[in-house]
Formats: C-alpha cells, sequence, structure tokens
C-alpha cells in the first residue's frame, strides 16, 4: 500500500511538468508591452514637469517671469521654440538639465512632443476648455507667473498602428494598460473624437460623474482647442489616436 502511495506521488510530480502555461499569458505579455509604451511615455511627461517645477517662483519673489512661457516645445531630447507663441528666451533652460530626471538607461522617443501652455483662469471647472494661450489673450509673456493662470505640461505621442484596432481604438492591451495608470481620465489617456461622446477631442476614460440636460453622464477632460489647434499637435494627432498626458505645475508658491 505504501509503495503505492509513493508510485502515485511520483506520477502526479511527473505530470505536473506537463501542464500547459496559463492560459492568458499571451494577453499578459502584451499588457506588459503595452505598460512599458505607457510608462516610457509618461517618464518624458514627468522630467519636464518636475525639470520646469524647479524654476518656481517664491510668494514674495520680485521676479515677474519663469524661462518658459507657451509654445515651448520638447522633443527628442531637445527643446525647441515655437515662434507663433512670442520670443520669450530659452537661454536659461538645459535639455541635459532635464535628463537629470530620467531613470538610468532612459531614452527618449523622438516622436513624443512635450509643450507648456499657460492658460488665464475663466472658471475653476477641471473639464473646462482653453482656446488661447494667456500670452495670446493679454500680449504678456510674464502672464504664466499670474496668479490667474494656469500653466499646464502636457505631452502626446501617436499610438504605432500595431496597437490600433480596426474602430480606431486602442487594442484591449493597450487599454488595459492605460486604465491601471495613476490619473487615468483626466491627467493620462488616449484621444477620443467621438460626436456621441463629445463634439470636441476628449481624454479617453472620463473623470466622474456630471449633469448634462438634467441627466447624469460622464464628464471627459477635453484635449484644450490650444493645442488641437498647435501645428505638432496637428501633425502628429490629427485624425490619428494619439497617448497624451496633461499635468499643471506651479509657477509661483501659493
Amino acid at each position: 500500500m505504501y509503495l503505492w502511495i509513493v508510485i502515485a506521488t511520483f506520477m502526479v510530480a511527473l505530470i505536473s511538468y506537463n501542464l500547459s502555461v496559463r492560459p492568458d499569458v499571451d494577453r499578459a505579455y502584451m499588457e506588459t508591452r503595452a505598460s512599458t509604451i505607457v510608462t516610457k511615455f509618461r517618464v518624458q511627461q514627468n522630467a519636464l514637469k518636475d525639470y520646469l517645477s524647479s524654476f518656481i517662483l517664491p510668494k514674495d519673489s520680485a521676479e515677474s517671469a519663469v524661462p518658459y512661457s507657451s509654445g515651448l516645445t520638447y522633443a527628442g531630447g531637445e527643446f525647441l521654440w515655437d515662434k507663433s507663441h512670442g520670443n520669450s528666451t530659452t537661454i536659461a533652460l538645459s535639455a541635459q538639465d532635464v535628463e537629470k530626471y530620467w531613470p538610468w538607461g532612459f531614452e527618449p522617443y523622438p516622436d513624443t512632443f512635450s509643450k507648456v501652455f499657460c492658460f488665464k483662469i475663466v472658471s475653476y471647472d477641471m473639464d473646462q476648455d482653453y482656446a488661447q494661450s494667456c500670452e495670446d489673450v493679454t500680449g504678456d509673456n510674464r502672464c504664466c507667473t499670474d496668479t490667474m493662470s494656469r500653466v499646464y505640461v502636457i505631452s502626446f505621442q501617436q499610438i504605432p498602428s500595431r496597437w490600433i484596432a480596426a474602430d480606431g481604438k486602442p487594442i484591449s492591451d493597450m487599454r488595459a494598460a492605460l486604465s491601471k495608470s495613476e490619473g487615468y481620465g483626466y491627467a493620462i489617456g488616449y484621444t477620443v473624437e467621438d460626436d456621441s461622446i463629445a463634439s470636441h477631442p476628449v481624454v479617453s476614460g472620463g473623470m466622474g460623474m456630471g449633469t448634462k440636460d438634467g441627466k447624469r453622464v460622464l464628464k471627459y477632460q477635453p484635449v484644450y482647442t490650444a493645442l488641437v489647434n498647435d501645428s505638432d499637435y496637428q501633425a502628429t494627432c490629427k485624425n490619428k489616436t494619439c497617448l497624451i498626458a496633461i499635468d499643471q505645475i506651479k509657477s509661483r508658491e501659493e
């Protein structure tokens, strides 16, 4: 009897070596690859956001400007300047200093754009749209430090076609990776152009429930009109699905 128990135990152990791998291994692998793309995209966004935040002015500072304003662009590891937004100097900015905020071994995607936009506050709603930068409204390149302005770092990158389904949306693995990102729905997501959701491009995921025409609806973070009209955004994301990240930074201590 004892011998049969030993033999049975040995046979079960042998059989266990022939068990198939977990059935969702392919899905787990694909989602991990998608997460890598999302993480690398967010690394550039966070690096520029943290670097520009280092220029925050003290509340009582006599300085009236920071070394950036709307139109400042970071792409391919270099600072670019959109002259249509003014002639503010970027001489105090160093692309090499941005690299200090990268993890070791990081290399930026050449087709990821990160831009600065400063907007005059028109309301305190999270889901409001901004059509013009504050420089366009006031004609003053120092408006980014105004207490009634908001400063945003916005990154966007076209999602490679292999990650896009036939309906134009990211495949489920990419959507799953994005949905697990901190800030999904308002600080990160993918661009959506769907009249059934909104008449204007929005960030996927939604920010929570709101009310429209007396009915409860899901509120979406708009892709600001000022960004939609931007030449780099037009070339990269018009009629395409893009990753997008939107973060507010402080230019002056409160």
